[in-house]
């Protein structure tokens, strides 16, 4: 190996080790939302902000999940809110059978 090949191996290894810390950083920056009592809604506004890195690398991957998990989260929304009507059917159902007992004569021997 001749100086240029080390100078480029040099660079190489500069440029790995800026990477890993950015990846560090924003691996810290997403566990800082995780540990925090911000909404979730808050911490995606949030990342309108981010551009640049490490944040720029938090927010990619963040989003990059949540593409990958958007037919499970989409899924578990759709249910919730299933659930959601169904509750909303039944206390409706109950009120009118109380109003139908109520208006129903009542027989008397």
């Amino acid at each position: 190996m001749d100086l240029n090949d080390l100078i480029a191996l040099q660079r190489a290894s500069e440029s790995h080790d800026s990477i890993c810390d950015n990846f560090t950083k924003a691996a810290d920056t997403i566990c800082n939302h995780r540990k925090s009592d911000r909404s979730f809604t808050d911490i995606i506004t949030d990342t309108k902000s981010w551009n640049y890195n490490p944040n720029l690398i938090a927010k990619n991957a963040l989003f990059e999940v949540l593409n990958e998990q958007k037919h499970e989260l989409l899924r578990l929304t759709e249910l919730r809110l299933q659930a959601k009507a169904r509750d909303q059917k039944i206390k409706a159902a109950q009120k009118r059978d109380i109003l139908a007992a109520s208006i129903l004569p009542t027989t008397e021997d």
